[in-house]
């Protein structure tokens, strides 16, 4: 369904389940709702899911960025991420893939490296111009339009799933996200 050199976004979110585990808050015991963190890769023209993995826990840095990332079979001109998956081999994988990084490097981010050149490149470049000139050269910011493909997600599906085990939460994410790319299909038809 996707062109040759498509633009690829990857991002994460949250899908809460009906598991609690007990915390001490300020000498009171509360539950809290566990969940699970879905870590997605689409094409930001056709809006269909290219790679998807569903961990637990909560949404943060994500270290398996790199096989995901191998496992999109569309050829890919440009990756748009934020800072969750900057990562040096991340950035690297991306380049020698022949498509460009668009990741937007944490603020403490330094050009030293001994691997990877491209994230050298990508640090520097973002240190000399700025963010608002690094977002508006590099097209980041065409990234801010697609953030709503996890928000279409939520408003077809709900941001909850009815189980009770990461495992399962896993399979009805994974079913979630299959229907998706099926509705996409039927409206491009």
């Amino acid at each position: 369904m996707s062109k040759d050199g498509m633009d690829c976004v990857f991002d994460a979110t949250g899908v809460k389940i009906r598991r609690y585990e007990k915390k001490i808050h300020a000498g009171e015991e509360r539950r809290e709702r566990q969940g699970v963190k879905v870590n997605a890769a689409w094409d930001a023209d056709e809006k269909v899911f290219h790679a998807s993995e569903v961990l637990k826990g909560k949404a943060h840095e994500y270290p398996g960025a790199e096989d995901m990332f191998k496992s999109i079979n569309t050829p890919i001109e440009n990756v748009f991420a934020d800072t969750g998956f900057a990562g040096r081999t991340f950035v690297q994988t991306v380049a020698d893939s022949r498509a460009k990084p668009v990741v937007k490097p944490p603020s403490n981010a330094t050009p030293k490296t001994k691997d990877s050149p491209a994230w050298r490149k990508l640090v520097k470049e973002y240190q000399e111009l700025g963010y608002e000139k690094w977002r508006d050269e590099t097209g980041y910011g065409e990234r801010f339009p697609n953030e709503g493909q996890f928000g279409s997600l939520v408003s077809r599906f709900d941001d909850k799933a009815n189980v009770r085990s990461t495992h399962m939460g896993r399979r009805v994410v994974t079913a979630r996200l299959t229907f998706h790319n099926f509705f996409q299909w039927l409206v491009k038809r």
